[in-house]
């Protein structure tokens, strides 16, 4: 409704629900959504006004217009690609059909001259070099084939999740969504979806400048433009199969969806799902499971943990008092996790499934708890205040160590507390000696990755994870020296080379992934 307010999320909301997306199972809960009947329950196509998620609603929508476009640009170029190899399966063909013609011939004469030779030798190389091109190319088409076919599958179903298609209702082609008046939110809105091509699914896709300017410097064009970046075919985007993926974990987000009749029940429900305390975090839900068990160890004859109920509820409120922020909880919970995993197996669980916080906390910290509870919550507070010190360093007193985390806080390299956790826990007489020499090289390593996108952030957890596995190959008598030279190394050999680095800062800005 109108008196809704304007767009407002910008790129950190942006890129949070992106990670939240890509960083957890299929399923992903992103809250309720609150709306009032704005047309009669009659068996009709209804309408809704939204009374509380038009931001959450409004980026979605936008974001599966953006994977809209880049879908079917996809399915364009993997069409070109095919009609190419066809040209060239038929140009190989023939070549190999005039190459054994010529070798049949030579091979019919008695004897040959040592030209001939030399001939025949060349075209049986060439016909030779020609079949494998003609395997490798069919072979490549097979592989577009089953990609453009996956790409086909998800086009339909966004056009459908898009528009209305209700011709009984004299529907035809209608935004599912209509955003507020406010600062001609739906005439963007419509903008975007025009040049995403949702309109016009069965003729030639509006051209990469379609997008009026007014929308582009609008915050909806500028969300479009950010999920576009991220989905359009280039060398640091998603492949067929991510794509295609991002669309299942898309159209699988959880909702709690409530409607209701009038206003005042709306506002009545608003009220109470905003206002009624805070909302639990992940780290309460692993609290309950650690201290539900150690309140039933207390009922037992014959009791496994030492710790009362009482002294482990004060242990965990001065655990939360280290990190407060729910933000640093839930890194923490991860970056922990993936530090110690190999090193003390017994606060890991093995699972084939990626270790994304929502699995950390429904599974994996529940399983460690349920074996032993006491100990989990002493892994928790032994490690918490180094954990705090890394992502809040301005706190440490003024040394060479503060000034190296502090460098690592402003390039944003968070991963890389998996790696400093690690360091700063098992090797505390070296600390002073290691972490300035890392965090020089950590600087380094993400200022070039940054720039370069290589490694691809959905694979940096996973390289701070091995270089820790790597660290503990050393053994508890390392040497600084040594621990600093495996870092080193590995990332070195992680990183993207320098012509990406000159090719990217030669770009004029009109022309690169800032527009």
């Amino acid at each position: 409704p109108t008196y809704q307010r304007e767009y407002r999320w910008k790129l950190e909301r942006w890129e949070q629900l992106l990670d939240d997306i890509q960083q957890n199972n299929d399923g992903y809960f992103i809250g309720a959504l609150i709306f009032i009947r704005a047309t009669p329950n009659d068996g009709g196509l209804q309408e809704f006004n939204v009374v509380d998620g038009q931001q959450r609603l409004a980026t979605v929508s936008i974001m599966l217009a953006a994977l809209y476009r880049a879908t079917r640009e996809r399915i364009e170029s993997i069409k070109d690609q095919m009609d190419d190899g066809s040209n060239h399966v038929t140009s190989l063909t023939q070549r190999i059909d005039a190459a054994s013609r010529k070798i049949n011939k030579l091979d019919g004469k008695g004897s040959l001259s040592d030209r001939d030779r030399a001939t025949l030798a060349e075209k049986r190389y060439a016909k030779q070099n020609d079949e494998q091109k003609l395997k490798t190319e069919i072979a490549n088409r097979t592989k577009r084939q089953a990609f453009l076919e996956q790409l086909i599958g998800i086009k339909a179903p966004l056009e459908e999740t898009l528009l209305i298609n209700e011709p009984r209702h004299n529907l035809i082609d209608r935004p599912r969504l209509k955003l507020s008046g406010q600062k001609q939110d739906n005439t963007r809105y419509r903008d975007v979806l025009k040049h995403c091509g949702v309109f016009s699914k069965n003729d030639e896709l509006p051209g990469k400048d379609s997008l009026p300017m007014e929308a582009k410097r609008h915050n909806i064009g500028k969300c479009f433009r950010y999920f576009y970046t991220r989905f359009s075919e280039s060398k640091n985007s998603l492949s067929h199969e991510e794509l295609v993926g991002f669309h299942r974990s898309v159209m699988s987000l959880q909702v709690v969806d409530i409607k209701a009749d009038s206003n005042a029940d709306a506002y009545v429900l608003f009220e109470s799902l905003n206002n009624r305390g805070e909302p639990l975090t992940g780290l309460d839900l692993i609290k309950n499971s650690i201290l539900a068990d150690i309140d039933d160890d207390t009922r037992q004859s014959n009791r496994r943990f030492a710790i009362s109920l009482d002294d482990a509820s004060i242990k965990w409120n001065n655990f939360v008092q280290m990190l407060s922020d729910p933000k640093d909880q839930e890194k923490f919970l991860r970056h922990l996790y993936l530090a110690f995993k190999t090193a003390k197996p017994e606060f890991s669980v093995n699972t084939g499934q990626k270790i994304t916080a929502r699995f950390l906390i429904s599974d994996i910290y529940p399983t460690i708890a349920a074996a032993n509870a006491e100990k989990l919550l002493t892994h928790f507070i032994d490690n918490a205040a180094i954990y705090a010190q890394i992502a809040h360093p301005q706190q440490i007193l003024e040394t060479a160590m503060k000034r190296g985390l502090m460098s690592v806080l402003y390039v944003e390299a968070i991963p890389a507390r998996i790696l400093l956790l690690y360091l700063l826990v098992q090797y505390p007489v070296l600390k002073h000696e290691i972490i300035p020499k890392v965090t020089d090289d950590l600087v380094k390593f993400f200022i070039r990755r940054h720039l370069t996108d290589v490694p691809k952030t959905r694979d940096l957890d996973d390289l701070f994870v091995e270089i820790v596995d790597e660290v503990v190959t050393l053994g508890a008598t390392a040497t600084s020296s040594a621990i600093c030279d495996v870092v080193h190394k590995k990332l070195k050999n992680s990183l993207g080379d320098l012509a990406q680095i000159k090719t990217l800062l030669a770009q004029d800005i009109d022309k690169s992934n800032f527009a």
